[in-house]
């Protein structure tokens, strides 16, 4: 596996980089101060600008690792901060890591996050060398279950009662997929 850590990917639309000291206000403007955003998510809005500037150094910090993968997502037209893209799991072990996302609310339903997740797995599988890419979502998030199978994903498993959701109080399943490395069989 290739120890190579956050390096900068460029879509047709869209440029995926390391976060950056002064990327905390758009941060918080356009999702982590975003409740649409944060509702499926393991953490909550920020409070303040602060807090996410912490949120934003902390992210920074862990560039020095090399099995670290943590994209801000920006548009490339505007320069306009959109969301967030990483690895939230790596196993060198197992040649495996599991992607998660989050995007501003006003920018769901362009294919941004399609675009962004499709150009990780492509970097995580042929520049990383992983052989399994996998994500999950909360099973009330089905919009971001149609993003994983846009990007090539295949269902793999739902495990019930999984979670809380934050809104209802209610168990639900957590959804996983994954696409492995083609080997020719």
């Amino acid at each position: 596996m290739n120890r190579i850590g956050t390096q900068i990917i460029e879509t047709d639309r869209l440029v995926l980089r390391r976060f950056k000291p002064d990327d905390y206000k758009k941060i918080y403007t356009n999702w982590t101060s975003d409740p649409k955003t944060t509702r499926f998510l393991s953490w909550d809005i920020h409070e303040n600008e602060d807090v996410t500037k912490a949120y934003v150094e902390s992210k920074m910090r862990m560039y020095e690792k090399e099995f670290f993968f943590d994209w801000v997502v920006v548009r490339k037209e505007d320069n306009e901060h959109m969301g967030e893209i990483s690895c939230v799991k790596f196993s060198e072990e197992h040649r495996l890591c599991e992607i998660g996302y989050c995007y501003g609310s006003e920018f769901w339903n362009h294919g941004y996050g399609t675009e962004a997740l499709k150009a990780v797995i492509d970097y995580m599988i042929n520049n990383v060398r992983v052989d399994i890419v996998i994500a999950c979502h909360i099973e009330s998030n089905s919009a971001s279950g149609k993003i994983m199978e846009k990007a090539g994903m295949k269902l793999d498993a739902i495990l019930p009662d999984y979670f809380i959701n934050k809104e209802t109080g209610k168990r639900e399943g957590q959804v996983f997929y994954s696409i492995r490395l083609k080997t020719g069989d």
